[in-house]
């Protein structure tokens, strides 16, 4: 009895796998790549990489509102993406017309000579709405952003120690990531941090030396572009696939975002 059943399982397996092996020979010869990479659990390469990919604009912009760890309040470039198998060996566009506006004003942005667009007139707030555009030969991209609150950092929570800094950051929804810098003369500590809806508790590990003429905290809140541009853009788990370029602007790729800085002395703590 068993070695029948034995011997009727056998037959069963083998017919499913040539069952199995004809279906497979018969979607390949068909090119029914959506089914097989449904059946088979794998996507697969598209066979022409230039029929999923468009050529563009990469525009990367930042607005700066507080005071930030240097002295320019933006920063602002455009490249050109090209087909795979275009031969261009500069990217950098220099003449594209970027403009920027914020409450029914609009302020016009000259490339530096490098790539870098500028305008001195720049005075982010934070709360505040800025559009943006970039436009170059056929190519218009748009976005906007608001510009996050000013931290809050319960002063009442700071704790210094010679190898530890911790304090409280209070929640705020304008802010979807926060940047975390301790500097010194003699040393630096970083720390990246993602909130959720509490209060944020941030222990840094630092090399403490009271001896410094500076003793200097900085915490920088993100807009919600650029939290999904760098958290996202890095993140991809498909074997073997095409992977699309991420962007958060309309009508091409990067990113156009937006911080606002604070800064705390804390030899005043």
């Amino acid at each position: 009895m068993n070695k029948h059943k034995y011997t009727v399982n056998r037959l069963a397996s083998a017919k499913y796998k040539t069952t199995t092996i004809i279906l497979v020979i018969v979607f390949l010869l068909s090119s029914c790549e959506k089914v097989l990479e449904t059946y088979i659990g794998l996507p697969l390469q598209p066979t022409n990489i230039n029929s999923e990919y468009k050529p563009g604009l990469n525009i990367f912009g930042m607005l700066k509102a507080g005071n930030t760890m240097d002295t320019i309040n933006h920063f602002f470039e455009v490249h050109f993406i090209p087909y795979v198998f275009d031969t261009i060996t500069d990217i950098n566009i220099y003449d594209a017309n970027i403009a920027l506006n914020h409450n029914n004003d609009t302020l016009l942005l000259t490339d530096r000579g490098d790539g870098h667009y500028y305008n001195y007139s720049i005075t982010p707030t934070p709360g505040d709405k800025w559009n943006y555009s970039c436009v170059y030969d056929t190519f218009n991209v748009t976005s906007s952003t608001i510009i996050p609150n000013m931290p809050t950092v319960d002063k009442n929570t700071i704790s210094i120690g010679e190898n530890n800094l911790s304090f409280k950051i209070k929640h705020d929804t304008s802010a979807y990531m926060y940047d975390i810098y301790y500097i010194d003369e003699y040393s630096h500590a970083f720390k990246r941090i993602v909130p959720d809806n509490t209060n944020i508790e941030i222990n840094l590990n630092i090399d403490y030396h009271e001896s410094s003429s500076i003793n200097r905290l900085y915490v920088i809140a993100y807009d919600k572009n650029y939290e999904k541009y760098v958290s996202t853009s890095n993140t991809f788990f498909k074997p073997n696939a095409f992977r699309p370029r991420f962007t958060t602007v309309n009508g091409g790729y990067g990113c156009f975002g937006s911080l606002t800085s604070l800064s705390i002395d804390l030899k005043d703590i």
